[in-house]
């Protein structure tokens, strides 16, 4: 991003911290739409729920981009959340004279500009946005600057943000560093520009020399480092009912009065079968859905003429996603017999069937193709669907170290899948790829979309009628709300496709769109 235009909301408080910006009451809620509405609650609403006179409450600023702070912006406890609501209420930069380590960060990472900018020129720029509240700013952020009412203003971005916000880097990039040793040359990492697309010679022409000549860094030490080497069976022991089994932040429905009427043991059971469902989602997508496409790579079966040492990391990829599935058994399991509470026969047939659905017209041209772009994206994502747990201290410790566990292996997954991906595009003709091209909307919606089946099934156990149902699965899984988390949980995925010009072939960009993966601005 080079640069942003866009009204400001004239906040200009010091120490705003992170709780009040997300407060930990108001947490249970996992998109942005539901954390724009928790966003400064104390500061928007009175205990009786009427609107205060703050100024965030002003109809002047309604759809203002920018947010005008003061000092020491997003100290206090390190909670993503915070960004999150800042951007669920629609802010693309945050100017402050300083800002929370943490919340520095977290926001850089996640697409929102921290700027820095000297006492003096907050207190214009605030004096502007007060008097005259349809005044656009100008935000450079390549020369870091910020320009309103004709004058301009020298601002500052941490590395972290120049890297994230103006190179357009992210998490990923930094992860891919793991894979200098896989051209004998320089890394992502080392030159601050993402790896070149394959195949950029012309859209038609093969990949130019031969695949990759050496394997992947992260997976050379697969030996001595990867999980199902390196890792402890991880025992549950007793359970401390103080602690959850899953994070109630991530079941939406669990607040549904329709839900909260059931009491709090059916509640008990709910959390303990959002556990399960989640253990064997992971157990099936494992086996059926990314090792069936990493044994296409490990056994080259579509004839790509991959090298040994590629087919190789397959096979450790085979190995860690087998592993995984093991471990989420077990748990599983073991969860069932200290808890009590069994667990309700598990259907992946709907998720196979959607995957089938949405890779259909790629798989009738290449056959097993389908497969290969449903591990790609799968292994792209996943780093960011198992952040949440590990992180969130309310969870029984072992549920989260098996999870963080498994998110150590996929970091290294991710960057092998990353520059497969690469590799794979330069091996497809004009034609294969804007079939993929088009086929890829659905191909990531129908990876990321929530299994609504198994919630139907829980809440039907628990005692709801098949129209309650409906009815809580309705209010708290809107589609809006479900788009909206899955494009965020595939932006990573969503930019590596941008890099190698998916979007350039006709229908594409907007085949993204119409599946809420991509909005006009992004283009």
């Amino acid at each position: 991003m080079n640069n942003l235009q866009g009204r400001a909301l004239p906040l200009g408080r010091d120490s705003v911290d992170t709780d009040v910006i997300a407060p930990q009451s108001e947490l249970l809620v996992v998109d942005n739409a539901g954390l724009a509405d928790a966003a400064f609650l104390t500061w928007r609403r009175h205990p009786d729920g009427t609107l205060t006179d703050s100024v965030l409450n002003d109809t002047r600023y309604q759809g203002a981009r920018i947010l005008l702070t003061g000092d020491s912006f997003g100290c206090g406890s390190s909670r993503e959340h915070a960004v999150w609501a800042l951007q669920g209420l629609g802010y693309e930069a945050v100017l402050a004279v300083g800002f929370g380590e943490i919340f520095e960060r977290n926001a850089a990472r996640n697409g929102l500009a921290p700027i820095v900018v000297s006492r003096e020129s907050l207190d214009q720029l605030l004096d502007v946005v007060r008097s005259r509240p349809d005044e656009v700013l100008t935000i450079d952020f390549a020369e870091e600057t910020v320009s309103a009412a004709g004058v301009l203003h020298k601002g500052t971005l941490s590395k972290d943000a120049r890297r994230f916000i103006v190179d357009g880097h992210d998490e990923i990039y930094e992860t891919l560093g793991i894979l200098a040793a896989s051209t004998g040359g320089p890394s992502a990492a080392d030159d601050g520009e993402p790896p070149a697309p394959a195949g950029r010679a012309g859209a038609g022409t093969a990949l130019a020399g031969d695949w990759q000549a050496t394997p992947s860094k992260g997976l050379a030490s697969w030996h001595e480092r990867a999980g199902v080497r390196s890792t402890e069976r991880r025992l549950l022991g007793e359970l401390d009912r103080g602690l959850t089994l899953f994070p109630r932040k991530l079941m939406p429905y669990l607040d549904h009065p329709l839900v909260t009427g059931l009491g709090p043991e059916q509640q008990r059971v709910l959390i303990a079968r959002r556990l399960y469902d989640y253990l064997s989602f992971v157990v099936h997508l494992e086996a059926k859905v990314v090792n069936r496409g990493t044994r296409i790579v490990a056994l080259d079966e579509l004839g790509l003429g991959l090298p040994s040492h590629l087919r190789t990391d397959g096979w450790k990829i085979y190995c860690d996603e087998a592993y995984h599935a093991l471990s989420g058994m077990d748990l599983l399991q073991q969860v069932e017999r200290a808890s009590g509470i069994t667990a309700l026969p598990y259907d992946f047939t709907p998720v196979m069937e959607t995957l089938r659905d949405a890779g259909r017209e790629v798989g009738a041209v290449m056959p097993g193709l389908d497969h290969l772009l449903e591990v790609i994206v799968f292994e792209t994502v996943v780093t960011e669907l198992l952040k949440d747990i590990p992180n969130d201290e309310t969870v029984v410790p072992v549920i989260r170290q098996v999870v963080a566990d498994h998110a150590a292996d996929e970091r290294v997954h991710h960057a092998f899948y990353t520059v497969f991906y690469t590799e794979l595009w330069g091996k497809l003709d004009r034609m294969q790829r804007e079939l993929v091209a088009r086929s890829l909307p659905n191909i990531v919606t129908a990876c990321l979309s929530p299994d609504i089946s198994a919630v139907r099934r829980s809440l039907s156990a628990a005692g709801l009628t098949d129209s309650d149902a409906t009815q809580v699965i309705q209010q708290t899984y809107p589609q809006e709300r479900v788009r909206e988390d899955i494009r965020r949980s595939a932006r990573k995925t969503i930019r590596m496709f941008q890099a190698h010009e998916v979007f350039d072939f006709p229908g594409a960009a907007e085949a993204f769109e119409s599946a809420g993966l991509l909005l006009p601005d992004d283009r």
